[in-house]
């Protein structure tokens, strides 16, 4: 992802999603992706995983089932605190 476009859609108050790859096996296939959303000044990171039951035709990340039914969180994504994130040195 290029960062001028991250930085520009998250100042316009829009969300942004980057995939990370494949989770679980190959006999049941996962996926995750990581949600940064602006909010209030600072931002709010998710960390998905769902069940890849993904084709060629549905690919819609945000439509696929959480990975761990029995982990609420998983439904929703799991939300890592402000303050374990580490802004990149420059």
């Amino acid at each position: 992802m290029v960062e001028t476009f991250l930085l520009g859609t998250l100042r316009r108050g829009r969300s942004v999603e980057q995939f990370l790859g494949p989770c679980g096996s190959t006999e049941r296939p996962g996926v995750r992706h990581v949600e940064v959303r602006p909010k209030n000044g600072q931002f709010e990171i998710y960390l998905h995983t769902v069940e890849d039951i993904g084709s060629e035709s549905f690919r819609d990340l945000g439509e696929f089932p959480p990975f761990d039914p029995d982990d609420e969180a998983s439904e929703f994504g799991r939300q890592w605190p402000a303050e374990s994130v580490v802004p990149p040195s420059r």
